[in-house]
């Protein structure tokens, strides 16, 4: 386990996002720390744009003038890339429309509105689910299709009709495979979702067979737009409930960064009673995640929450263990911490180890499937997919390949 302790450098990240969240100027910077460790930590979580309206002129004054300016850059790109995002999105799914698609927004497309102002959230990517629906006669919306082969014939028509919009639009396709079709146009990637969670996901202990269950028809979760043909959204419940269960998801994978409790206590503000209704609570006891859940927001309101940046004086033992976690990695968490959490899910601990290469080199059908649909067809294929798969990682990525061996024989040995 982590120590329980309050960094002069984790508290000051802290109260330059609780101030730029809050609206106000941060203190100054203590002694004992440099901007350059503060800007580093800050890049790793790419959070540079939220916290930059906390600093004033003369703490931009006080930095060296390259980092300064780069500070201010990376805020005047984050808000660059939000609207030409939304520029770009309002014309695809007007094609969308046209085309008689519907389509659902996720994450942080809705997430960055809630921000004090525009530009504050960074975003890699943009999350939007999509197909063709149809109203059933009890009013609830449901997949197009009476049967299972027609639905993935309709799917297959709404994949390939995304396909030739976002073409129109100069997006070329990134990847395709698993529940995603994606597509990149300069620096604008556009994630386009077939489902919401996979059964791969499930299979590597990312989300529960639950989860995959719950979303299995998004569209009967979620209510048509007022106003936007086409065009479905979650009710703030529902939107809070995926919230979690995208941060579930993340979390038991390689982790997640600050970004994700600046998100949450939005959700806080924005919707306390959603947050804390009876239906969400009922919800994410069944799927599994009020544990995270009530973790993750108890530290967020416990450090953004009165403004202060005084949270060390409060925050409970659990709460700055979670947060050094948290803070140690990056925006999408760490490879130590995918390690620890995969050798955790092994019930037998003294094999631990063999389990956690086997299932590296067998991964189940399913996530076969999603990832390596070419490799998938047979288990003469997924058998010979593992040396090309071995190759690939020593190829492109050896050093997180060492890395990798080199943190499960760690972990094995503390056992």
């Amino acid at each position: 386990m982590k120590k329980a302790v309050c960094t002069v450098l984790e508290d000051y990240v802290v109260e330059l996002m609780s101030a730029a969240l809050h609206g106000r100027t941060a203190s100054p910077k203590p002694e004992g720390i440099t901007w350059e460790r503060v800007y580093r930590l800050i890049a790793r979580h790419t959070i540079q744009s939220l916290v930059f309206p906390a600093l004033s002129p003369d703490m931009l004054a006080d930095m060296p003038e390259q980092m300064a300016r780069k500070w201010r850059h990376d805020a005047e790109l984050a808000l660059y890339r939000q609207v030409s995002f939304d520029i770009e999105r309002e014309g695809i799914l007007a094609d969308f429309r046209r085309a008689g698609l519907s389509w659902l927004p996720l994450k942080g497309i809705l997430v960055a509105t809630y921000y004090p102002r525009p530009g504050m959230r960074s975003m890699g990517d943009q999350d939007i689910v999509f197909g063709y629906v149809d109203r059933e006669e009890n009013g609830g919306f449901v997949p197009r299709g009476e049967t299972g082969e027609q639905r993935r014939e309709w799917l297959n028509k709404a994949d390939a009709t995304v396909a030739d919009i976002m073409n129109k639009h100069g997006f070329a396709e990134k990847s395709n495979h698993g529940r995603e079709h994606s597509f990149m146009k300069g620096t604008l990637y556009f994630e386009m979702h077939r489902s919401m969670v996979s059964a791969a996901e499930s299979t590597m202990g990312q989300s529960d067979a639950k989860e995959v269950a719950y979303y299995d028809n998004p569209w009967g979760l979620a209510k048509p737009s007022n106003g936007i043909p086409g065009e479905f959204l979650f009710d703030s419940e529902e939107e809070y409930i995926f919230h979690v269960s995208h941060m579930s998801k993340h979390y038991h994978g390689a982790g997640f960064g600050l970004r994700f409790l600046a998100d949450e206590y939005l959700y806080c503000v924005k919707f306390p009673d959603a947050v804390r209704s009876e239906h969400v609570a009922r919800t994410l006891k069944k799927l599994g995640l009020s544990e995270l859940e009530q973790s993750v927001r108890g530290l967020s309101l416990t450090l953004f929450g009165d403004g202060t940046g005084r949270w060390c004086e409060c925050a409970s033992i659990a709460e700055k263990v979670l947060l050094e976690e948290i803070v140690s990695g990056g925006v999408y968490g760490s490879l130590e911490h995918r390690v620890a959490m995969r050798m955790a899910q092994e019930n037998d601990k003294d094999l631990s180890l063999l389990r956690y290469w086997w299932r590296r080199l067998f991964p189940s059908k399913e996530w076969m499937q999603a990832y390596y649909p070419e490799w998938s067809r047979n288990g003469f294929t997924r058998f010979l997919s593992i040396f090309y798969r071995l190759y690939l990682s020593a190829s492109q990525r050896p050093k997180q390949l060492r890395r990798e061996i080199g943190l499960t024989l760690r972990k094995r040995k503390r056992r």
